[in-house]
């Protein structure tokens, strides 16, 4: 929004299999948003559309961009227009909106559940079958060392982090700092 306030409705109704597969829609509890505030009880939901052969997603932030304007209120709905030829139930969500505030939809295909849970760092096992230690923490000393000569495919690692001399290329004067 730029000014003002605005109503303005937005409809989801996925197609499956160019709308010739039926598919089902289902409103669950969105786990990877966490709650906070006033209804920190009340859980975000996201949508679930889901055929024999695909799996949909449909989740939304809210969010306010402007300070002392609250994140808009997002409250997703089962809308029905398969009296109108669609093969399963949509989603629809009613937003009034005022400046400052913004929703983001995202219509994704959801990665795969696994047994284990994600783990995005090293495991002791696995640090210990390389040989490095589990609690040493990244020496960047080396990394402050290396500059880039501005070619963008070469670096040099021999002088302590300093600005380096002007360097002329394609009739650019370029100088620069690195860490």
């Amino acid at each position: 929004m730029v000014r003002g306030k605005q109503s303005l409705r937005v409809e989801c109704a996925p197609a499956f299999h160019y709308a010739l597969h039926e598919h089902r829609t289902s409103l669950v509890s969105d786990d990877t948003i966490p709650t906070n505030g006033e209804n920190a009880s009340d859980k975000q939901k996201r949508a679930l559309f889901e055929s024999d052969e695909l799996t949909l997603d449909l989740r939304f932030i809210a969010e306010s961009v402007v300070d002392g304007v609250p994140s808009p209120s997002v409250d997703l709905q089962i809308l029905d227009l398969m009296p109108q030829g669609h093969k399963g139930l949509s989603i629809c969500v009613d937003l009034d909106l005022v400046e400052g505030q913004v929703v983001t939809f995202v219509l994704r295909t959801p990665p795969k559940a696994t047994k284990e849970p994600y783990n995005a760092g090293p495991t002791r096992e696995q640090t210990e079958q390389l040989g490095v230690s589990f609690d040493r923490e990244f020496d960047f000393s080396y990394v402050s060392l290396c500059y880039s000569t501005g070619h963008g495919r070469t670096a040099n690692c021999d002088q302590p982090s300093q600005e380096r001399e002007s360097t002329t290329y394609q009739g650019i004067r370029h100088r620069s700092r690195f860490f």
